[in-house]
């Protein structure tokens, strides 16, 4: 009895694997037919190109899919991103276009940017010193160097104000020490 159902088990798992076999071999045909039949020339054709009915099919292009592309190349413009996406119709497409060209075209009725005028980044620069980020004066410097010969291990505080003081202090002190540091080595250089 115990071969018998051995043969079952061995029979099912054959069939099991006839059936899968069967269902991935009609998906690829079926992926290789739509390929033919313009699917995949789709993508390598521009929008213009295509037939009314083609372009119906292509996904629009949303905000997401330009912030994906302006994340990997932000020297590139909106107007760049969204008619290289319009034509490709894919983020993949435009992002490794960008990679190997180092730009992307410009839409036909725009001009141009000049590249001194594109932001390389979001982010506002911050300017001064850290002195006068972190509001330390020369009277700090002085009082500093008098009071703190070794740096002291703050306490834990469950004020978060109190916390986020003393992570100030840290910083202002950390500024400090490296200031003298700079300072007793230009000294000694000169």
């Amino acid at each position: 009895m115990a071969d018998s159902s051995s043969i079952t088990f061995l029979l099912a798992l054959g069939v099991a694997f006839i059936v899968l076999r069967w269902l991935m071999t009609s998906e690829s045909r079926t992926g290789a037919a739509n390929a033919s039949s313009g699917e995949g020339a789709q993508r390598r054709r521009p929008v213009q190109d295509l037939p009314v009915r083609q372009r119906d099919y292509r996904r629009p292009v949303d905000n997401s899919m330009i912030e994906v592309v302006q994340t990997i190349a932000p020297n590139l413009s909106v107007e760049q991103i969204r008619y290289d996406l319009e034509r490709t119709g894919s983020v993949e497409t435009t992002v490794e276009r960008y990679l190997a060209q180092g730009d992307l075209p410009t839409p036909p009725n725009t001009q141009p940017r000049p590249r001194s005028e594109t932001p390389t980044s979001n982010k506002p620069k911050k300017t001064g010193s850290l002195a006068a980020r972190y509001n330390i004066t020369e009277k700090d410097d002085e009082e500093f160097s008098e009071k703190h010969a070794t740096p002291e291990k703050p306490k834990w505080s469950q004020s978060k104000e109190e916390r986020q003081n003393q992570l100030r202090k840290q910083q202002q002190e950390m500024i400090l020490r490296a200031r003298q540091k700079f300072k007793q080595k230009d000294q000694e250089s000169s």
